[in-house]
């Protein structure tokens, strides 16, 4: 479920669907390409572009592909949660954040813990969040659902499940102490 350089490990589907805008913004470029090998290869090129402005063409498609694509590897990442929590602190606050954010808890085991938060008509598609539970920290990582409908923008949802739960895990160990 985390890969050895601490991501989310995706599934074949759900990494299609987390990366498919690059797919979308690499079509040009691979059509450019097909267009290239005719003129080079096989001289069979029927259209009135030259190679130069093909590739002015699909540059920066390639480029834009190449920025989500770092942007979107990069919400993969685990975010490192330096804490030490009971496992009752930290049922608590899966409880508290629940409440707050209708999350919907698909595992929650000794030592992971994944829910999703489902899509409404104010924002985002959804979101998965994912806790993994080591004795002193936590790692944390909330991306768009890549089992919902395919979105690049959470509106804050990523950030706020993330902060939400901490708040409410700060919350709970405190209430403890006292």
């Amino acid at each position: 479920m985390i890969t050895k350089d601490g991501r989310i490990k995706l599934k074949f589907g759900q990494a299609i669907d987390h990366y498919l805008l690059v797919i979308i913004l690499l079509f040009v470029p691979a059509l450019t390409l097909y267009d290239l090998f005719t003129i080079y290869i096989t001289d069979t090129y029927d259209g009135k572009r030259t190679s130069n402005e093909l590739l002015y063409t699909a540059i920066p498609f390639f480029i834009l592909a190449i920025v989500v694509f770092i942007i979107q590897r990069n919400r993969l990442k685990v975010n490192e949660i330096k804490i030490y929590y009971t496992e009752d602190q930290f049922q608590e606050a899966v409880q508290q954040t629940i409440e707050e954010l209708k999350w919907l808890v698909e595992i929650n085991e000794e030592k992971v813990f994944r829910a999703r938060r489902p899509w409404n008509w104010k924002s985002s598609w959804g979101e998965m969040i994912t806790i993994f539970k080591e004795e002193d920290r936590l790692l944390v990582n909330s991306i768009c659902d890549p089992d919902g409908k395919t979105s690049v923008a959470s509106w804050g949802w990523n950030n706020k499940n993330i902060n939400v739960f901490y708040k409410n895990l700060r919350k709970a160990i405190s209430s403890k102490i006292e």
